[in-house]
């Protein structure tokens, strides 16, 4: 009896919150907002936590049953979840560039949008299929290029890192540190200019830098050189060398605390075995990656990529594709990484 008198006060309580204006005017249940919303009453305890939904007097939930919810509050999620598409600043943080670069790509037609009602405002809006198109296309690779090339490569000035220089003294000097006309030129007896000085003193670049065509060329051979202390080491020369016969275009160059990482598009050197052979021993001393094979008045530098061809499902195929262009690398990159990953190969 005691029991039944219990719940019917549970129950005049229960009809005496939902007459309640706070019920009634702007707020509704963990089960009316998970209805509202498509997911489960625990999911919207969920967005609770992470502060997308808040609740009406939290700390008396209990004697209610359920919490209460502002119906905004839900419906502003539930528009969100209906978004269109990504915005332009989301674009840009996909893309890794600014809202205002993602607007110009826009205008120009580099990436469709439409523009949408949200929020009260008139908003360009980019499907994911779109954006990820754009990542992948080639010449949003290209720039990417471009940015890597720009750590050891200004196009502006034609300045390289490693790059050797003769000042008017007969003074050898090397750049160790680009940074514009900033960039750091030691010398032979390790004086130290930033590149501005050394010009003023006379100094001028041993070779010209000039643009290569970029290689289609599957792969790289890849280098790991030992950082020299002298700046007229025969590492800094190999380098050097690459630059001429390659171009920064077909060059990828990273800096570790005691080596320089360098990676290059097949390319022929013109070095005959008979004349340059301890160049072509050092060459072959620093690879990791790739072969170096001869010919009588030149050595190749190949990578040593093979044909693997397999068939996979076609879903696999697509998250592989977003997943190599998030890294900003090829599939054909991604798919070698993993394997080495996956078998502990060096």
């Amino acid at each position: 009896m005691a029991d039944k008198e219990a719940q019917l006060c549970e129950s005049c309580a229960d009809k005496a919150l939902q007459s309640n204006n706070e019920t009634q005017n702007g707020y509704v249940s963990t089960s009316d907002a998970a209805k509202i919303l498509g997911v489960s009453t625990q999911t919207i305890y969920k967005y609770e936590k992470e502060n997308k939904l808040t609740s009406l007097y939290d700390h008396k939930w209990r004697m209610r049953k359920t919490k209460l919810f502002k119906l905004d509050e839900v419906e502003q999620l539930k528009k969100e979840f209906n978004k269109p598409g990504l915005t332009t600043g989301e674009a840009a943080e996909r893309v890794g560039v600014t809202s205002a670069t993602i607007l110009t790509y826009i205008k120009e037609g580099k990436i469709p949008a439409t523009i949408e009602r949200y929020k009260g405002k008139d908003l360009y809006f980019i499907t994911e299929e779109d954006i990820e198109d754009f990542i992948s296309s080639k010449e949003f690779q290209s720039q990417e290029r471009k940015k890597e090339r720009k750590q050891f490569y200004d196009k502006d000035t034609g300045h390289i890192l490693f790059q050797s220089f003769t000042f008017n003294d007969g003074q050898f000097g090397r750049i160790l540190e680009l940074k514009g006309e900033y960039s750091k030129v030691v010398t032979k007896d390790g004086e130290a200019f930033t590149l501005r000085e050394a010009i003023e003193l006379g100094a001028t670049p041993n070779y010209k830098i000039d643009e290569k065509p970029y290689s289609t060329k599957r792969g790289y051979a890849k280098f790991r050189f030992i950082k020299p202390h002298s700046v007229q080491s025969d590492i800094y020369e190999i380098i050097e060398n690459f630059y001429k016969y390659a171009g920064p275009q077909n060059i990828r160059l990273t800096l570790e605390d005691e080596y320089i990482q360098m990676e290059v598009k097949p390319v022929a050197l013109p070095f005959s075995p008979q004349s340059h052979q301890s160049v072509i021993n050092l060459i072959d001393h620093y690879l990791i990656e790739g072969k170096i094979l001869s010919d009588i008045d030149s050595i190749f530098i190949e990578s040593d990529l093979e044909p693997f061809i397999i068939h996979i499902p076609s879903e696999l195929k697509e998250f592989i594709r977003k997943e190599a262009s998030s890294r900003k690398v090829s599939m054909e990159e991604l798919a070698i990484e993993v394997f080495r990953e996956y078998w502990k190969l060096n």
